[in-house]
């Protein structure tokens, strides 16, 4: 059987589909993530994809409080970002240590293994002057860019909270027609 909602996982039956759900539902999107030869890891088309059509709503799974300067601003940070990456789902957490990085990471007295994960968050995430954060988007975070694209990417600030904190939800839509199987690119 193949997932009827992102056609990108199939399954032997319909009960491990059933029992699957838990782990698939937060990342059940038409997409398929593939190794590009050049590039690493990206995603690719499951299904046809027609131009203006959503391809997917990314919203953000960590999120740090940043000021003015783009630094970190809860003296906490280091915990407040493995707090996260523990609570989330195990599949996100294995892409989260997939990510690559640029190894030009902030340069904080931190142990060797927390300047992994900090480096891994800051080479993945986007920082939102509009609501101070750095928020990483797990799945924008694997499209790869192009000169001549097949997608967008439209940020939309929502409130969240009742203390006024805001997420930037990632759009991801299609610029043109995009066929089965090919990559997905920005």
């Amino acid at each position: 059987l193949t997932c009827i909602n992102c056609h990108a996982i199939t399954y032997c039956g319909v009960e491990c589909q059933r029992d699957d759900w838990v782990r698939h539902e937060w990342n059940c999107v038409p997409v398929m993530v593939t190794e590009i030869p050049g590039k690493g890891r990206g995603l690719v088309a499951a299904i046809d994809i027609k131009k203006g059509e959503l391809i997917f709503r990314d919203k953000p799974m960590i999120k740090l409080a940043a000021n003015a300067e783009r630094s970190f601003v809860d003296p906490n940070f280091m915990t407040s970002l493995k707090q996260q990456i523990d609570s989330l789902p195990s599949e996100a957490r294995a892409q989260f240590y997939k990510l690559t990085t640029r190894n030009d990471a902030p340069n904080y007295n931190l142990t060797r293994s927390d300047m992994k994960v900090l480096n891994l968050f800051v080479s993945n995430s986007k920082t939102y002057m509009d609501c101070f954060y750095h928020m990483l988007h797990l799945n924008i975070a694997l499209v790869n860019h192009s000169c001549a694209p097949n997608a967008t990417i439209q940020i939309r600030f929502t409130q969240i909270q009742k203390d006024g904190d805001k997420d930037a939800c990632a759009d991801f839509r299609a610029i043109k027609n995009i066929c089965k199987g090919e990559e997905i690119t920005i």
